[in-house]
């Protein structure tokens, strides 16, 4: 990485474009932190969004700005917490910058974050997977789709645990921690459709796998009381009768007051 201090005031200047760009126009289910110190550093987070095997989720991204930025795109990393949940996310972190999601020169930050929202995390993630719709759409290539939205609806469960255990600093703690309070409910309402059969993405005319119900009830049983544990004390109604359970192999749920990732 290029020393901040020895850069150009044109690179100086577009920086500051974009952070005021970013301050005025950002859409819902987008934040962002800068630094003042470091103006070649950015740090998003976006919010899965409905309907997606992503929602209500939180997405990490750190961004570096490198010296003839924006000629060269930025570098970015998806805070991936050991899951790629995406054709172009990597477990190591990676994000495939495709020419879709930085087009050319005049592409912006904003820009970005909006086409990784709207076109990334979105309701058919595997049909970023090159290859995959070669042949055009069938009954095949939807079956894998909704076997891979169950995968990754799983995964994002998952990391909202992570997250909650341990979030990211720089003054995103105290945002976690409202995002999941104000979402526990619709979060936890959505386990229980999808272990009555609903498929990742709200499509009444079908049903998800027995395997995926199982997974689900598993980590819906971790987030409630990770719930508890950050205010949200109205999770406790989600705990259904013990003998309703139908996961042989899950712990009391006590436990999981104690469970660790």
């Amino acid at each position: 990485m290029h020393d901040v201090f020895q850069t150009t005031d044109f690179w100086a200047e577009r920086i500051h474009e974009e952070w005021k760009t970013l301050e005025e126009n950002l859409p819902e289910g987008i934040f962002v932190r800068v630094y003042e110190s470091r103006i070649d550093l950015l740090r998003a987070v976006i919010v899965g969004a409905k309907g997606t095997p992503y929602q209500d989720g939180l997405f990490f991204f750190d961004v570096f700005f490198p010296r003839y930025f924006p000629i060269h795109p930025p570098i970015v990393r998806y805070r991936s917490g050991g899951f790629s949940i995406n054709p172009l996310m990597f477990e190591c972190g990676e994000v495939r910058l495709t020419r879709k999601l930085w087009p050319s020169h005049v592409a912006t930050m904003l820009e970005f974050l909006v086409s990784i929202r709207d076109q990334v995390l979105n309701a058919d993630p595997l049909s970023h997977e090159p290859g995959f719709l070669d042949h055009g759409p069938s009954e095949v290539a939807d079956y894998f789709s909704l076997l891979y939205n169950e995968d990754i609806r799983i995964k994002s469960l998952k990391s909202m645990i992570k997250i909650l255990n341990k979030p990211p600093k720089v003054n995103f703690e105290a945002f976690v921690v409202g995002h999941f309070r104000n979402h526990m409910a619709d979060i936890l309402m959505s386990c229980q459709a999808y272990m009555k059969g609903l498929q990742v993405g709200g499509n009444t005319e079908g049903c998800c796998s027995m395997a995926f119900r199982d997974k689900v009830e598993i980590c819906m049983f971790k987030l409630i009381f990770r719930f508890i544990e950050i205010g949200a004390t109205e999770a406790y109604a989600f705990i259904p009768p013990r003998e309703s359970t139908h996961v042989s192999h899950a712990p009391a749920y006590k436990h999981h007051l104690c469970y660790k990732e």
